[in-house]
């Protein structure tokens, strides 16, 4: 019943297999929750979304990642408009040190919190162990977000956040007449 409108924004990306995931993380936490670039330059500047973030999902052959903003109906195109901004900007710009010193504490400390509990971990394993990425990746994990580097995520935005490429979803309520 909410008057909203939700602007996806997709690209094809890497599989569960690649060590190129852990950039991706390292992407949507410097650009998702409510110190991230998508939330200042959409939310917070333009007063335009109510939800923003990316996220990616990593399949056994490929993946995807999604930028996203929940909007009025009539923004949607504004929105739209600064997301290919933001994209672009990620491309063309590494990511300030600032902003991946925290976005790397946040994803170790989420990791650790993670992994205090038994069934956390048995599950982790377990699917790890079954993909074939052994039962020993969630030791990795730290040390692969630590050794990111701002030119390391520029580059994987180079890679594969082309614009030409993107698959742009727009959902909202239709218009009565």
């Amino acid at each position: 019943e909410k008057d909203q409108a939700m602007v996806l924004m997709g690209f094809h990306t890497v599989s569960l297999f690649s060590e190129e995931r852990y950039r991706f993380d390292l992407l949507t936490s410097t650009s998702s929750g409510g110190s991230g670039t998508l939330y200042d330059a959409i939310r917070q500047k333009e007063g335009l979304a109510y939800s923003v973030g990316a996220y990616g999902i990593f399949g056994l052959d490929t993946g995807y990642y999604v930028f996203y903003a929940a909007t009025a109906p009539g923004q949607t195109d504004r929105v739209q408009t600064l997301l290919r901004q933001e994209i672009t900007t990620l491309r063309e710009h590494p990511v300030d040190e600032a902003v991946l010193r925290r976005a790397k504490q946040e994803l170790i400390g989420n990791n650790r919190i993670e992994l205090q509990s038994i069934s956390s971990i048995a599950f982790k394993t377990a699917l790890d162990e079954c993909y074939g990425l052994g039962y020993r990746t969630i030791d990795q994990y730290e040390q692969n977000i630590l050794r990111m580097t701002a030119g390391d995520l520029q580059k994987t935005a180079q890679t594969y956040f082309d614009l030409q490429k993107s698959a742009t979803i727009v959902i909202a309520k239709e218009k009565e007449s």
